[in-house]
């Protein structure tokens, strides 16, 4: 027959959709891969809506050591090594490739997409072990929807450590479960990489050895031994391969820093000696208090509630849990314990805040919790349902709204970002907003005990995706107004963001000089400094310095002159042709760019150097009651004439200013013995009355720079006082040019 087929040989079968959908443990990988695929297209597509990053400095530190491996395979931060903080920067630094830095910013966040998605792998596997294909996409769906995927648009670690450490927990789990030796190698590789990744991660060398206790314990209440006593040493003994790689490496590690003359210490990098900082013990549990009440309500109350039902079932002598469920709650219990006290130590000394942003690694612990929950029928045994669904949400009684809702939580404490923009849309403000919260707990907590099965199988998943997906919504909204703020810092076009790169060229050598502080809006000089990859270094002028507003400098106040003692910024200031200053800096040199009203480029004449300073004179070209102009460069350092003109102008209507009388003085410099300026060699002085709505034409001789000219004006007067919003104390209107003299010829 024509359509025969060789013999023996089976008729090949059309895997068809249908039959796909029917069997969900093939469906479950395709749905998760498409999931995967479809969450990583939509925050690609979703970065567009944050223009700039603005968790600085932060971002521009991890950007800047990126760059820095990128061109020179080392990691530099303003041309110093800088102590190892995590493998991301060498991940994330093939961007830099790219031609320009919108197109860099643009592939760092596409790639944090991707890394970030790829959390979903290790959470469904790990939930396969544990429970039906279905629920293991649930709790791949809730992973994917967390509002810390926000983060995908900032230049942070959080990328590449949230899939590496689930994954590491994972390992653990595994280990565990069945601890063979290959098991046991493996997650100890996989906290080292994880610790590569976060340094916070360090704290999975003691969460192993406290799972592996918590295991043998559970292993014995599922199944209780003869003897206890007995029974514990020999099941602990099973993971003598865990013990021995820890504390080994431990040994070598120290021996290693011993042989190299260094610290253990020298581990925690930047972070050294907060690990020997004093904590208070009660301000440690208040914040371990409010960070596990903050972290069950960024889960929605109910995986909280179903991990606590797990624990006391689990816990109950001869109770019915398998090798992976009681591996799993082991992990996740120990996890829990030390992650919080870590990140709670922490607050209660450096931050007073809730970290959440160090912390969101617990959350696919919970939802792999609430997924078994399910998966087994959703039990509740009366005494353990009241405590799970009581506790959860009475905690929430303790979280101080009124102190932590305010911009500071926009960073690090994502879940109440929403509750923040919700309390600033009632005249109650946090009091309404705490009333709310109360009642919604309640809801909850009564959805989780009483809501029938058949009701609640589906109404609890769906709940879940909803309030996460929201709480998204919000964040994001949130953090697209940090960012456009930040954007604008600069106060240029978003175009030209680059603005100084695009004049000088990539590869040009720019200093940037800084005196603006922490108290100010350091996001210009950050966001000048991010998107523009030919500042090599800043010299910070600001007292007492900051490590990220520059490395520390000064004004040499006699000539003017830019000097610093850092050995990694003297080169730029002695060499660079270029430099970048705010317009409260007049520099000496040619402006070549000045896109906006903050900062100018100036081609450089060297040495580096102040051109003026000017005091007591505000933009409007009003003076206060004292003004001191120091000019420390002309045009070939030659003497010339100062022209002034001095105004007394009529505010509102004639005599309600009155007249003043101006008194100045024109003469060398001299800093004197108190630091005071004083003007010296041949004074020139000059004693004026000024009649209202009568400018006054001055030129003085100039002597060579630098020179100084003081004014004294009296009296002053408030504009408040004549009706005017404006509470300064003004003395008169002035406006001055330096002739050259060779220009009086």
């Amino acid at each position: 027959m024509a359509n025969e087929l060789p013999h023996g040989r089976a008729p090949a079968r059309a895997v068809s959709l249908s039959a796909v959908v029917a069997r969900p443990t093939v469906a479950a990988p395709v749905v998760v891969a498409g999931l995967v695929l479809l969450a990583v297209a939509i925050r690609i597509w979703l970065t567009r809506r944050i223009p700039a990053p603005w968790i600085m400095g932060d971002e521009l530190l991890y950007s800047s050591l990126a760059k820095s491996f990128s061109e020179h395979h080392h990691m530099v931060f303003r041309q110093q090594s800088w102590p190892f903080l995590s493998i991301y920067p060498a991940v994330v630094s093939p961007a830099w490739l790219a031609g320009s830095m919108d197109s860099t910013y643009s592939i760092v966040k596409a790639m944090n997409a991707v890394l970030m998605s790829l959390v979903a792998i290790p959470a469904y596997v790990w939930a396969r072990r544990l429970v039906s294909p279905v629920y293991a996409v649930l709790v791949v769906v809730l992973v994917l929807l967390m509002p810390i995927f926000v983060y995908v648009n900032e230049v942070m670690t959080e990328n590449l450590a949230f899939p590496v450490v689930l994954t590491a927990l994972f390992a653990m789990a595994l280990a565990l479960e069945r601890p063979t030796i290959p098991r046991q190698a493996l997650a100890v590789a996989a906290i080292v990489l994880a610790s590569a990744t976060r340094l916070q991660a360090l704290v999975l060398f003691i969460v192993l050895p406290t799972a592996i206790v918590l295991k043998v314990l559970l292993d014995a209440r599922a199944t209780p031994p003869p003897s206890l006593r007995r029974f514990l040493p020999r099941a602990i003994v099973r993971y003598g391969v865990t013990f021995v790689l820890l504390v080994g490496g431990a040994l070598a590690y120290a021996g290693y820093k011993a042989a190299r003359g260094g610290s253990v210490h020298d581990l925690f990098g930047q972070y050294s000696g907060i690990e020997r900082s004093g904590y208070m013990f009660g301000a440690v549990a208040r914040w371990v208090a409010l960070h596990v009440a903050e972290l069950q309500y960024s889960v929605g109350l109910i995986p909280a509630s179903a991990f606590i039902v797990l624990l006391g079932l689990a816990w109950r002598r001869g109770a019915s849990t398998t090798p992976a469920e009681r591996a799993f709650l082991a992990v996740a219990m120990a996890t829990t314990l030390w992650l919080v006290l870590e990140v709670a130590a922490f607050a209660s000394r450096y931050s007073q805040r809730i970290e959440e942003r160090n912390v969101f690694y617990l959350a696919p612990l919970f939802f792999l919790a609430l997924a078994v929950w399910l998966d087994k029928g959703m039990p509740r045994p009366t005494g353990l349902t009241v405590a799970a669904a009581v506790v959860p949400a009475g905690m929430l009684v303790f979280i101080p709204l009124e102190s932590l809702l305010n911009v500071s939580i926009m960073s690090d404490t994502f879940a109440l970002v929403p509750l923040f923009r919700v309390s600033t849309l009632f005249d109650g403000g946090t009091t309404d907003m705490r009333i709310l919260l109360g009642l919604g707990a309640v809801a909850v907590a009564l959805v989780f005990a009483c809501l029938p099965r058949r009701v609640a199988a589906f109404a609890i998943p769906v709940g879940m995706a909803a309030f996460l997906a929201l709480s998204s919504y919000s964040v994001l909204g949130s953090v697209r107004t940090q960012s456009l703020g930040a954007l604008y810092s600069q106060d240029v076009p978003p175009k030209d963001v680059s603005w100084v790169d695009n004049r000088v060229g990539t590869d040009a050598h720019v200093v940037f000089v800084n005196n603006i502080s922490l108290a100010d809006n350091p996001h210009t000089l950050w966001q000048t400094e991010f998107w523009n990859r030919s500042i090599e270094s800043v010299v910070d002028l600001v007292v007492p310095p900051h490590i990220m507003l520059g490395r520390p400098g000064a004004i040499d106040r006699q000539t003017g002159r830019i000097v610093t003692s850092d050995t990694f910024a003297a080169k730029s200031v002695r060499s660079a042709p270029y430099a970048v200053a705010p317009v409260s800096l007049e520099l000496a040199g040619k402006v070549i760019a000045k896109p906006g009203n903050f900062l100018t480029l100036y081609r450089v004449d060297h040495p580096l150097r102040l051109a003026r300073t000017v005091s007591g004179l505000y933009s409007d070209s009003w003076t206060a009651g004292d003004m001191e102009l120091v000019q420390y460069t002309t045009p070939g350092q030659r003497g010339g004439l100062l022209g002034l003109r001095l105004l007394r102008p009529t505010l509102v209507s004639r005599g309600l200013v009155g007249p003043a009388r101006a008194t100045l003085e024109l003469g060398r410099l001299r800093i004197g013995a108190d630091g005071a300026t004083e003007v010296g060699g041949r004074i020139v002085k000059r004693s004026i009355r000024l009649v209202e709505n009568r400018p006054v034409v001055l030129s003085l001789p100039a002597p060579k720079p630098p020179f100084l000219l003081k004014l004294h004006v009296t009296p002053t007067f408030s504009p408040v006082d004549i009706g005017i919003g404006d509470t300064r104390q003004l003395g008169i209107q002035l406006s001055f040019k330096f002739i050259p003299r060779a220009a009086t010829r």
